[in-house]
C-alpha cells in the first residue's frame, strides 16, 4: 500500500476551532482520556473496533484516530483497505492540539501503522507534545503480525516503530512474532526466560518502564499447554503472568489485551496487576464468543 504524502488540504469551517467552544457543539463534555490509533473497519472486531469498547466500557472519553480502513478483516474472500494518508494524519493532529484534546488525554496509545511515515508523523507529534508534557503516558502496540498470518504490514514500519516510537514509550505490548521483528537480529525461539527478557529489556528506552510480551512459549514451560504465559519485563526484573488458555482462531485479542492494560494503568494499577487483569479480559471475551458462537 502506497503512503500519500503530498502537502496538506485543510477545509476550515467559518469559525476557527478554538479551545472553550466544546461547550457549544459537543454532545459529550467529558476531556478525552486516551487518544489511540489504529485501524477502523465497517466491519469486523480488531484494530479501534475492538480497543474502544473495552475503553469506553470503563468509562474513558477516547479520540481514536485512523491509520487505516477497511471494509472488514483481511481473512474474508473481499476486502477493501484505504490507507490514511500520512498528510491527512499530519493535520488531524494539529486539529486536535487546536481544540486542546492532546492537552487532556492522560495516554497515548498506539496500534497499527500501514506506512513508516505514518510512524514518523506520529513521532514528530508526540515529542513536541511531551516537550511540555513529560508525564504523558505512551503506550506502544506493535501490530506488526503473527505467527498464524505472518506481517500485518509494510516490513519498514517495524524499523520505524522502534527508531522513532519506541524511544518515546513508557511501554510496549509485542506478542512474540512482534518482538522478532523488532529485534531481527536475534533469534528469539527456544529462549528461556531468562534470555528473553533481557532482549525485551533492550527494547526500552529513556522513557521505557516495561515490556509486556504476550503469549512468550518458553521452554522451561513447554509442559503447560493449558495456559497463556506472558513475560512482563521492567529495567530491574521481569514476572510471568499466565492465565488459561482458550484455542481460537479470533482476531483482535492483542487490540483487547493492549486496551484493557491501558484502561488499567489509567485507573491505577501496577503493570503487573494491569497485565493481570489484561490477560483475564481476553480470556473472558474469547469464552463469550464460544458461548455465542452456533453449535
Amino acid at each position: 500500500m502506497q503512503d500519500d504524502t503530498s502537502p496538506r488540504h485543510n477545509v476550515s469551517s467559518t469559525e476557527e476551532p478554538v479551545k472553550g467552544t466544546s461547550e457549544r457543539w459537543e454532545l459529550d463534555l467529558r476531556p478525552v482520556d486516551v487518544i489511540v490509533f489504529g485501524s477502523q473497519l465497517a466491519y469486523g472486531t480488531v484494530g479501534t473496533n475492538a480497543s474502544l469498547p473495552v475503553l469506553t466500557g470503563a468509562r474513558l472519553r477516547v479520540a481514536t484516530v485512523p491509520t487505516t480502513l477497511l471494509s472488514n478483516l483481511p481473512s474474508y474472500r473481499s476486502v477493501h483497505t484505504h490507507t490514511v494518508p500520512s498528510s491527512w494524519l499530519a493535520s488531524a493532529l494539529d486539529d486536535l492540539t487546536a481544540l486542546g484534546v492532546a492537552e487532556a488525554a492522560g495516554t497515548i496509545c498506539t496500534g497499527y501503522f500501514a506506512a513508516p511515515e505514518q510512524v514518523r508523523v506520529v513521532a514528530e507529534w508526540l515529542r513536541e507534545l511531551l516537550a511540555h508534557r513529560p508525564g504523558l503516558r505512551v503506550v506502544v502496540d506493535p501490530t506488526l503480525g503473527d505467527d498464524d498470518v505472518g506481517a500485518y504490514t509494510d516490513h519498514h514500519v517495524a524499523d520505524a516503530l522502534r527508531d522513532q516510537l519506541l524511544p518515546l514509550a513508557n511501554g510496549l505490548t509485542p506478542n512474540l512474532y512482534e518482538l522478532d521483528r523488532l529485534l531481527p537480529a536475534h533469534p528469539l525461539r527456544d529462549l528461556d526466560e531468562s534470555s528473553l527478557a533481557e532482549l525485551a529489556r533492550g527494547l526500552l528506552g529513556p522513557r521505557g518502564e516495561w515490556v509486556v510480551v504476550t503469549g512468550a512459549d518458553l521452554p522451561e514451560r513447554a509442559d503447560v499447554t493449558e495456559q497463556v504465559i506472558n513475560l512482563v519485563v521492567t529495567p530491574e526484573d521481569h514476572t510471568v503472568v499466565i492465565e488459561e488458555r482458550v484455542d481460537t482462531a479470533a482476531k483482535g485479542t492483542g487490540d483487547v489485551f493492549a486496551a484493557s492494560l491501558v484502561r488499567e494503568l489509567h485507573h491505577g494499577a501496577s503493570i503487573i496487576d494491569a497485565t493481570t487483569a489484561a490477560a483475564e479480559e481476553v480470556c473472558r471475551s474469547l469464552r463469550a464468543r464460544s458461548v455465542a458462537t452456533p453449535g
